[in-house]
């Protein structure tokens, strides 16, 4: 069943008209055509079924029934903070991190990290995608990216993440794995390739919420540790 997240309120009997880059996608690459039914969502409205109507060059979609509520708004968030990395690793790990269900992702520079900016409108658009693929109603917020101490500055005087598990490479540090999922607002960091510096690690360590943690004796790339904190933390949590 195909699946287009619609970022605007949904209700029955509402008409959709789809933009060029949508409508093209819909008729021309997944092949849809006039009276097929496809799925629109976002976290606001659930999920509903939509009918499909082509009039010459354009398509709208006729919202019919609904198949599934909308999210609790006092559900959990799981936050990624990611250090920059490149752009196709950083793209990767940004839609596993949509299939596990991460719902914040934040984007810092560090130390030695060897980029300084990103295309957020692409990162956004893999989200989507991987949101539309895997299922979920919520698309994750990806936030605009920002100097490490500027992030952890931002934390100090508004925190939003309850615990925040630092992954420390060559640490003694117990496993993630061993750690019991309070419940709350759960977040991890992950340094750069290249490792966290000394300087750093002391910046994110200052945050009342940090847990220093360790993913196993193996040094992990940057967007294989995002991946195996995500899983960790959201299937610990779902097992409270």
């Amino acid at each position: 069943m195909i699946r287009l997240f619609i970022p605007t309120p949904l209700s029955q009997g509402q008409c959709i008209l789809l933009d060029e880059a949508t409508n093209h996608y819909v008729v021309h690459v997944m092949r849809r055509k006039h009276g097929d039914i496809i799925h629109v969502f976002n976290q606001e409205s659930g999920e509903w079924e939509a009918f499909i109507e082509t009039h010459k060059r354009k398509t709208t979609l006729t919202i019919q029934k609904q198949r599934r509520t909308p999210l609790a708004d006092d559900r959990p968030r799981y936050h990624a903070v990611l250090s920059l990395i490149k752009p196709k690793n950083l793209e990767f790990a940004i839609e596993k991190l949509t299939e596990l269900g991460i719902t914040d992702i934040h984007i810092v520079a560090a130390t030695r990290s060897n980029f300084r900016h990103t295309n957020l409108q692409r990162l956004m658009l893999i989200a989507k995608e991987a949101t539309e693929q895997c299922e979920r109603l919520d698309m994750p917020r990806i936030y605009d990216p920002m100097p490490l101490t500027k992030w952890v500055d931002s934390q100090l005087k508004a925190p939003t993440i309850s615990t925040l598990f630092v992954a420390d490479e060559r640490s003694d540090n117990p496993s993630l794995a061993h750690h019991k999922m309070e419940p709350g607002n759960l977040g991890f960091f992950i340094g750069p390739e290249g490792g966290i510096s000394v300087e750093d690690k002391k910046i994110i360590l200052s945050l009342p919420s940090s847990v220093p943690i360790s993913l196993g004796p193996n040094i992990l790339k940057t967007e294989t540790a995002a991946i195996v904190c995500g899983g960790l933390i959201i299937l610990g949590s779902m097992n409270q």
